[in-house]
């Protein structure tokens, strides 16, 4: 008598593959009929693979690559081409291709740039995955065939979305395949703007059923879809990403390994894309490494051209061109190729240790004010033998540990440093003649507060917040380019005897009065916080009446009209929160605090009068998400006074937190891509 088994069935396992992910512990990813069925019918159509192709068999059974390939060529009846197991990459693969007549392969970009593109006429459809490719490998390797850049985690049985490339072009992870819905949501589960990055999470019926006997591990990541259908499923990824214009998915890397320097969020697909334009550079990565102080700090990892001994130095005043200083790698290692583990991917445990050395040429600090500075630095960034000259933060320090500096140096100089001279002049030099001059934080309660005086582009106007000072703006310094200077607008009420301007629009031209002292013609740049976004408004229409040009107006939080019904918080309130905040970046008399109340007050009595005009142009906006969830209150109170567009940011942060080193880790690096872009049209 013949066993009876059970019929099979569309959600029953098809297999099991262990993945270690981001953890380093295997689990058991349980994959269905469903999904391998899916996988097959994505790759006939969008790789157009028929029974003629020959598709290359180069992963290792332990990747989920493996099962992608063979599904794809023997689905379609095709020719399955097995590579040998010496073949790893190099000119063995390159002599495979063509020898074995491939139509067809997925390589990952470790492996294909050890191979030259030359012509390999046979190879029509070119598949990347498994990690991110840059733009200068789709350049080499697209022309002539198609290329396709597939994304999905093994959870997304291989594949969850495919990107058709073209050189030239910017490189995204494409949209959604069949038998899968894309999205990217906030830390509350909420779609993302586009543009602003978010958690990527997929769904659909070809997803995995879960980790074998790990059931709570499942429950963590195969979640309840909010979006979908009751019962529906999706799966948490764990990858930044971001919708582009054309509702596209751009990659931006891993929730738990992000590269942040100095509290910029890194595009090393950037910094590879200019490391590549090297003449003497074959192959070229950045990746983010611990310096010895634990902080992370960039690293470049290069391939010479062959024939070439380029040097480190002369790599990073290549590079230097191209890139703002945040993103240009704090050291250079030439290695002879790109290790890669069994799965083809880059073995980043094999890559030799960086040196963080200074790259700048050693000078002895000679004055007592150089050596304590620099012995500030050395401890903490945990680095022997600190040059005079060498730069706090391309050594890896960020604003965090700026301010562990600050507090060594006020200890051991009993005096007041401001914070501010470490972030504009990064250098125990520099830092310590201002030290000897006997130089105070001057113009600290002055009009015009200055942040960076150096650079030769259009300066930004940080319009003060309702406490009347500007002194939380010097934390956005280290974001914004060194080329562009940086002041502060601050409330006339302390540094002048003259009453203070009767409508937000009077005290609107006052201000501009000192801008035009610093720069008497536009482009003009304004930001505002609070109160400030209203002025900094104001300031960007009456120069338009005047016929100059305002190329960038950004709103932190900010409200065109004063609170109602509750909303908000009392100018006495907001004044001391302020000046909580004031009092910890430097002292105060109690004379200037009352100046600073009574201005407070006399400008929320302004806001209660003030009618905006309207600005003709489009407004970079924040909002303080913890305060408002809809994340549209102040965006919508800004809709009749700005004719153009409207570009909202969430920050996780209270109004009063906004400029927080926290909250700044997001409005800097979207503030300085702001001025980029328009740098760059202009």
């Amino acid at each position: 008598m013949s066993a009876s088994w059970p019929p099979v069935r569309i959600d029953n396992p098809a297999y099991m593959i262990y993945t270690s992910g981001s953890t380093g512990k295997p689990k058991g990813v349980v994959v269905t009929h469903s999904g391998l069925a899916n996988l097959a019918a994505e790759r006939r159509e969008h790789y157009q693979i028929t029974p003629d192709a020959r598709f290359l068999h180069t992963a290792s059974p332990s990747f989920d690559m493996a099962v992608g390939e063979m599904i794809s060529a023997l689905s379609a009846a095709a020719t399955l081409v097995i590579v040998p197991v010496t073949t790893i990459g190099g000119d063995d693969l390159a002599e495979l291709l063509d020898s074995q007549r491939v139509t067809h392969a997925l390589i990952t970009p470790a492996v294909l740039s050890t191979i030259a593109p030359h012509d390999h006429e046979h190879l029509r459809v070119l598949g990347v995955g498994g990690e991110a490719v840059s733009a200068e490998l789709v350049d080499r390797w697209q022309p002539g065939r198609t290329m396709l850049n597939g994304y999905g985690p093994t959870e997304a049985t291989d594949i969850s979305t495919v990107a058709d490339l073209e050189a030239g072009q910017p490189v995204t992870v494409g949209k959604p395949v069949r038998g899968f819905r894309t999205l990217i949501l906030d830390t509350r589960l909420r779609p993302v703007p586009i543009g602003t990055p978010g958690e990527l999470y997929v769904a659909g019926p070809a997803l995995a059923r879960g980790y074998h006997n790990q059931h709570i591990l499942t429950a963590t990541r195969f979640i309840a879809d909010p979006h979908g259908d009751p019962g529906q499923r999706m799966y948490r990824t764990g990858d930044i990403a971001a919708w582009t214009a054309e509702l596209t998915i751009e990659y931006r890397g891993r929730i738990d390994s992000q590269v942040k320097i100095r509290g910029h969020r890194i595009e090393l697909g950037e910094i590879d894309a200019a490391l590549h334009a090297h003449p003497d550079v074959d192959v070229a990565m950045a990746l983010g490494k611990r310096t010895p102080s634990g902080d992370t700090a960039l690293v470049a990892y290069v391939v010479p051209a062959p024939g070439t001994a380029p040097e480190a130095g002369h790599v990073i005043a290549f590079v230097s061109e191209f890139l703002p200083r945040h993103m240009i790698p704090s050291a250079v290692v030439f290695i002879d190729k790109v290790p890669t583990t069994p799965t083809g991917k880059v073995d980043e445990k094999a890559l030799p240790a960086p040196d963080f050395a200074s790259k700048i040429v050693y000078r002895e600090p000679s004055t007592l004010s150089e050596i304590a500075v620099a012995r500030a630095f050395s401890e903490v960034l945990e680095i022997a033998d600190i040059g005079a000259d060498d730069n706090f933060f391309e050594l890896g320090g960020n604003s965090l540990s700026a301010i562990r500096v600050v507090t060594k140096l006020r200890a051991s100089l009993a005096r007041e440093i401001p914070l501010q001279w470490l972030m504009t002049e990064p250098t125990p030099a520099s830092i310590a003649i201002r030290v000897d001059s006997g130089q105070e934080s001057s113009g600290a309660l002055d009009v015009v507060f200055p942040i960076r005086t150096t650079g030769d582009r259009p300066p930004v106007f940080f319009v003060h917040p309702i406490v009347g000072l500007a002194w939380s703006y010097a934390g956005l310094a280290p974001y914004i380019d060194s080329a562009t200077p940086m002041y502060g607008i601050q409330t006339p009420a302390v540094s002048s005897a003259d009453p203070l301007p009767e409508s937000i629009e009077f005290t609107a031209a006052r201000y501009l009065e000192e801008v035009r002292k610093i720069q008497p013609e536009g482009p003009y740049h304004f930001a505002g916080w609070s109160l400030g976004g209203v002025i900094a408004h104001s300031m960007a229409v009456l120069l338009q009446a005047a016929g100059e040009s305002v190329d960038s107006l950004v709103m932190l939080d900010s409200f065109a009209h004063a609170a109602e019904d509750g909303e908000g918080s009392d100018a006495d309130d907001d004044a001391d929160m302020g000046l909580e905040f004031a009092h910890a970046m430097g002292e105060l008399t109690s004379e200037d605090v009352g100046r600073l109340v009574f201005a407070a007050r006399h400008n929320d009595t302004l806001m209660q009068a003030h009618q905006p005009g309207i600005f003709d142009g489009d407004v970079l906006y924040f909002t303080a998400a913890l305060d408002d969830p809809w994340l549209n209150r102040g965006v919508d109170s800004w809709r009749a006074y700005v004719s153009g567009d409207i570009v909202n940011h969430p920050v996780e942060c209270t109004h009063w937190d906004i400029t927080s080193p926290a909250a700044l880790e997001t409005v800097g690096p979207l503030m300085s891509h702001n001025l980029e872009r328009i740098r760059r049209m202009s």
